[in-house]
């Protein structure tokens, strides 16, 4: 009657947290007939499966920046991302295939030169018939000073190698894989480096030359709270400028969403709802703040955000009800703002607090643009006009 567990005991015991699976920011479900394989700054992809084929569809925010495209996929794609230059797109592990015809009906709907496809049929027959290769990665481009037939490009990862994540920007496209490598290439379709990631990869984003990676970097915790790491990337320079512990996850959390805001700061959310922002608290320190709690602005325990994009102090999401968790890409979805709030303690006076908060958020927002002016080469003068700006963007 005296027994007490011993903490192996306990260990034993206690149920054990599966580690949160790869995902595409603003994405939807695989089982879906339309689904969303991204929606971002720059626009939505959807993927329509067919009996026989099937079709993307990508539209732009700006409409005037890009007319829709529409093209077949009859290679499958199971994830794509959208950015600067054009769209990257991922299959799951393909198996080869010594029928010809079928190789031409596979490659039919993409937009490559006749060289490019019998580099990909022998791609596809080194390892003979009925193996599998890795997945296979294709990249349209949105535009080319060469031949039409010649902008996109597409390769096959070695056998066996898996893209669990993709991302693209100003100049350059990435993949993170099962085999924990982070592939990066050019826009044009070169390679580039390889690096391994610390630990299984769950997501990326990227915008214009910045590219941030999210990973495992430890077992979950008994109570649900996902151990995730970052690393931020200048895609363009292939450095690394800042690293550590995702540590924007509330108590029994997981991520659910990364992107960058127009500002270039690297933003998340966590399946609680609380959005939160990489502030630069030092030359070369950086931290997690909390900029958002959705949580208050939920009208019932069934409400949730569904973010897109975060633009001039607004997180550009898909408010949803009735218990949904994923917007319905067979519908053009209502999309809604919410201004950032960083959740300051009430004080005696309410516009205080709000003076207090504006006041807090300006010099962060200030700060993330003094990092990004290093890479822009701007003047003070342009930093300055800047500020006013954003301390307008914060107040509203």
């Amino acid at each position: 009657g005296n027994y007490k567990p011993t903490a192996t005991a306990i260990a034993k015991v206690a149920p054990t947290v599966p580690p949160q699976p790869a995902f595409s920011p603003a994405s939807t479900p695989l089982d879906l007939a339309r689904r969303f394989l991204c929606w971002n700054h720059i626009g939505a992809v959807t993927i329509l499966h067919g009996d026989d084929r099937n079709t993307v569809d990508i539209t732009f925010t700006d409409s005037a920046y890009k007319r829709p495209i529409s093209f077949t996929d009859n290679m499958n794609f199971i994830l794509g991302s959208l950015g600067d230059d054009g769209a990257i797109f991922a299959t799951d592990l393909q198996m080869d295939d010594d029928d010809d015809a079928d190789m031409d009906d596979g490659l039919e709907g993409l937009n490559m030169s006749e060289a490019t496809r019998r580099a990909v049929r022998k791609s596809q027959n080194k390892n003979g018939v009925g193996k599998a290769t890795g997945s296979a990665v294709f990249f349209y481009r949105f535009s080319t000073i060469g031949s039409i037939r010649e902008k996109d490009w597409y390769l096959t990862l070695p056998a066996g190698e898996r893209v669990w994540s993709a991302s693209s920007g100003q100049g350059w496209a990435a993949v993170a894989t099962s085999r924990r490598f982070l592939r990066f290439f050019s826009s044009g379709g070169n390679q580039g480096q390889v690096v391994w990631v610390k630990g299984d990869p769950v997501t990326m984003a990227g915008r214009g030359r910045f590219m941030a990676v999210v990973y495992h970097d430890a077992a979950p915790l008994h109570d649900g709270t996902q151990q995730l790491a970052y690393k931020l990337w200048d895609a363009s320079s292939f450095e690394v400028l800042s690293e550590g512990p995702l540590s924007c996850l509330s108590k029994g959390a997981s991520l659910t969403w990364l992107g960058f805001s127009n500002d270039s700061a690297l933003m998340a959310m966590d399946s609680e709802g609380v959005l939160s922002m990489l502030v630069q608290s030092g030359s070369s320190k950086w931290e997690w703040a909390p900029v958002l709690d959705t949580i208050g602005l939920r009208k019932s325990m069934d409400d949730q955000f569904w973010p897109i994009t975060v633009y001039d102090g607004k997180m550009v999401c898909v408010p949803l009800k009735g218990g949904n968790s994923y917007p319905d890409a067979a519908r053009k979805p209502v999309t809604s703002t919410l201004g950032l709030r960083m959740p300051l303690a009430p004080t005696q006076g309410a516009k205080t607090t709000q003076l207090e908060e504006i006041n807090v958020r300006s010099n962060l927002a200030l700060a993330q643009k003094r990092f990004v002016n290093e890479f822009e080469k701007g003047t003070e003068a342009e930093l300055e006009d800047e500020y006013i700006k954003m301390s307008g963007q914060v107040v509203s």
